[in-house]
């Protein structure tokens, strides 16, 4: 088996407790079938506590009033680690905030922006991220070989320093023709307000794409902080790599293509309507925003499904107008 995964994966480590945003609370935490048996069997207060707080119609936790996990403890810290160890932990547990991208004879492995620690890990990145291959067995059927060198060619371009960050995304523009016209900005903050709101703090983000944002502004800020380009570029480059290789065909290719650049010209708009409002949007900002974006449209399969099932209308509508 081939595993792919970028240069920033292994470093990765939990920070537990110091998380101001634990993926412990405001989720529901599913629990894997071998996981249930193992609980079923422990015995003495955690295993009773285990029983009590255990949802087995629906295989996950029961949440408290706050939705937190009612292993979580007042310091931010996991009962069931402190029991035993990661071995306690079901898979998911175990897994988060990890992805896996399953092909013929290879995985690929990546972080997701919804952990505030993999933000700053990724955002951090100075040089262009780059993806380690490990293994052999790649056995890669041809449509998915020809997604994995149209993903390449795209990720090639986003990371082509020559180009500014917002020339490179009008050259994919205009490369792949993405054009996404029947909406406004104004008209995605609406439409994403109506979708599944994780946290309320969403919507305050959402009120940033409302004020009034001009491109040139976006065009000075990014070109006036240069640190702010390579930031855009490895948030493109992360939702590349993690979505555009699920793709079934070219089209549904070019569908989550204009995914990624509308995600891309949403967050520059975000961050730049922040900076215009505070007259600062420093990098512990900047994280908190991406990592609201991130859990909000990518860790609700339903929100994410809608936003891309809206885009497939949009370009329809446009290429037969």
């Amino acid at each position: 088996m081939q595993k792919i995964f970028p240069n920033y994966y292994n470093p990765f480590k939990c920070i537990a407790s110091d998380c101001k945003h634990s993926c412990c609370v405001g989720w529901e935490i599913s629990i894997d079938a071998k996981s249930l048996k193992k609980y079923a069997k422990v015995k003495g207060d955690l295993g009773r506590k285990l029983k009590e707080n255990i949802n087995t119609e629906q295989s996950s936790f029961v949440l408290d009033k706050n939705k937190r996990c009612p292993f979580l403890d007042d310091n931010n810290l996991c009962e069931l680690i402190i029991a035993g160890g990661d071995k306690n932990l079901c898979y998911i547990c175990t897994h988060h905030p990890r992805f896996y991208n399953f092909l013929s004879g290879r995985t690929e492995m990546g972080l997701g922006l919804s952990c505030e620690e993999v933000c700053r890990i990724v955002l951090s990145q100075k040089e262009a991220v780059k993806f380690i291959t490990q293994g052999e067995g790649n056995r890669l059927t041809k449509k998915q070989q020809k997604i994995i060198d149209l993903r390449d060619k795209v990720i090639s371009t986003f990371q082509d320093r020559s180009l500014s960050v917002n020339q490179r995304i009008q050259t994919v523009k205009k490369e792949y023709g993405i054009k996404l016209k029947g909406k406004t900005v104004k008209g995605w903050a609406r439409f994403l307000s109506n979708l599944e709101i994780l946290d309320n703090e969403w919507l305050n983000t959402l009120k940033l794409l409302k004020t009034p944002t001009k491109k040139q502004q976006i065009l000075t800020l990014y070109n006036d902080k240069p640190n702010l380009q390579i930031e855009l570029e490895q948030f493109i480059v992360y939702l590349c790599y993690r979505h555009l290789v699920t793709s079934y065909n070219e089209e549904e290719f070019l569908d989550r293509l204009s995914f990624v650049v509308l995600c891309a010209e949403l967050m520059q708009i975000i961050i730049t309507a922040s900076f215009n409002l505070l007259n600062e949007c420093d990098f512990n900002k900047r994280i908190d925003l991406i990592r609201s974006f991130s859990s909000e449209i990518e860790y609700s399969e339903q929100n994410l499904n809608d936003v891309i099932d809206e885009i497939t209308i949009l370009r329809g509508i446009y290429e037969h107008t």
